[in-house]
């Protein structure tokens, strides 16, 4: 989740990640933790690195959401053109991810 939204939304619209190359390089579509090679991040690195994302979107697109794309961006039959588009989207697309691991951990739980 982290490396999308910095993928859809840092580094699509201002043009620069916020987070290494290294941790979106694990991350990264049609990867999965058997193929890694380094050391992944803790589960508290990935808290951290949520927090401080979510404070980094807010002081980089809080006032920015009604701004163009220098060119709309298309993801599947969706065109989005303005920075709030993107960020709607990136939300959507981590709730989706968000539901699948809270009914992931309740199968875990109920198998215990």
């Amino acid at each position: 989740m982290i490396s999308t939204l910095n993928s859809l939304v840092f580094t699509r619209i201002d043009g620069k990640s916020l987070i290494p190359q290294e941790f979106t390089d694990l991350f990264k579509g049609g990867t999965r933790p058997s193929d890694w090679s380094t050391t992944p991040p803790s589960k508290a690195e990935l808290v951290d690195l949520l927090k401080k994302q979510l404070n980094d979107l807010n002081e980089t697109f809080g006032n920015r959401i009604d701004e163009q794309l220098g060119s709309p961006l298309q993801i599947r039959d969706f065109k989005f053109e303005t920075a709030g588009e993107v960020i709607g989207f990136a939300m959507y697309h981590e709730g989706l991810h968000v539901s699948t691991i809270n009914d992931l951990l309740k199968v875990i739980n109920h198998q215990k």
